[in-house]
């Protein structure tokens, strides 16, 4: 096949071009962000409080203009568009449902805006409402539902009128974990049987990894990595990253000069040497965050290069896995998470164990994100 012959890439349907936003002349919430989502794509902007994200999804919705940069939609800047004429379904944390409007009431309204026939609005509620498994309460009022039920409502509104994006604010957050759960795995289904491009912001990152094709972890207005939620997980990009995303053993380390090969020798606190991998990109200069994930860990020698002698501070039956608590020399702890079908005994605190692990489960990271 010839260069010609080559299928373009399709554009994508949003691109976020050197985005940045300011708020009083203060420091940026967002700096020079660069982010394009992929039509269908579940993308999820995850991050602690302040770090940008909200703010991002905001910018994209219209309710916040960008101090600079440009928000191209299907290849076009909608800089100048408000709102209402972007045509995007948004759902917040809060339903924001209307309380003297019916259930079914609730779901037309987009439709109503936009002067869809009353005959049409009928058919498409009905729907909607049945999409959501919800056909049979279109006559109450919100305040007659339960949490779960209010949301399922919130997300119906947003699709009803067929976006082709739709942005969701923390859409869970006011849900205990049992319907937290249960409501990810429903906007999934939706999500893939709709074809739908949906862009989630979360804190959650347990959220993140369920329900995402890919997470944009945000930390100080940037992004600090873009990637599948395996590769965010197994990949991270720096120490930011893997301290946010999961559990992580993270010790000080320097590099030992003269290593070769893929595998490289640390010094880490206490003179405990190591062997691990630079992670990608590699830490710059020779001071690196060495990163263990916890159940990379195992009990006796020969599970791998690295080995330590440590003293058992803490052992917790957590159901699908027993977490200890390691004092290793120099005064840091390990956390371990064992398989509990793997386990013939269970380490008593303050018993003297052997730990070892593979070098390539020892990730070597820039220090700040």
């Amino acid at each position: 096949m010839t260069a010609g012959d080559r299928p373009e890439r399709a554009e994508p349907l949003l691109r976020l071009h050197g985005v940045t936003k300011r708020y009083d002349g203060g420091g940026l919430v967002v700096d020079a962000l660069d982010l394009s989502v992929e039509r269908g794509e579940f993308l999820t902007l995850l991050g602690p409080s302040g770090s940008g994200k909200t703010t991002t999804l905001m910018m994209i919705a219209g309710f916040e203009q960008a101090s600079g940069g440009e928000i191209l939609y299907a290849g076009r800047s909608i800089a100048e568009l408000p709102p209402h004429k972007r045509d995007f379904g948004v759902v917040f944390q809060s339903y924001a449902l209307f309380p003297h409007m019916s259930v079914a009431e609730n779901v037309a309204f987009p439709l109503t805006l936009r002067g869809i026939p009353k005959a049409e609005i009928g058919r498409r509620v009905a729907r909607a409402l049945e999409m959501i498994e919800l056909g049979d309460l279109g006559k109450r009022r919100p305040a007659q539902l339960s949490g779960g039920q209010q949301q399922r409502v919130a997300l119906a509104r947003a699709l009803v009128f067929e976006p082709k994006l739709v942005l969701m604010d923390e859409p869970l957050g006011a849900l205990d974990k049992r319907l937290r759960e249960q409501m990810q795995l429903e906007i999934r289904r939706l999500h893939r049987e709709l074809g739908l491009t949906i862009i989630y912001v979360t804190h959650d990152q347990t959220e993140a990894m369920v329900m995402s094709d890919r997470v944009a972890v945000f930390h100080q207005g940037r992004v600090q990595q873009l990637a599948a939620p395996r590769t965010i997980h197994e990949q991270p990009a720096n120490g930011f990253v893997a301290r946010f995303i999961g559990e992580t053993n993270a010790l000080s380390g320097r590099l030992v000069p003269g290593g070769n090969g893929p595998v490289a020798r640390i010094d880490a606190a206490a003179g405990l040497q190591l062997a691990g991998v630079l992670g990608d990109p590699a830490p710059r200069g020779d001071d690196v965050l060495v990163s263990i994930r916890p159940e990379r860990i195992a009990i006796g020698e020969g599970h791998g290069e690295n080995r330590v002698a440590g003293r058992v501070g803490q052992s917790i039956y957590f159901g699908d896995h027993l977490g200890l608590e390691v004092a290793i020399p120099g005064g840091a702890i390990l956390k371990v998470n064992l398989g509990v079908r793997g386990v013939d005994e269970r380490p008593e605190p303050g018993s003297e164990i052997i730990l070892s692990w593979r070098a390539e489960h020892t990730l070597l990271l820039q220090p700040v994100g």
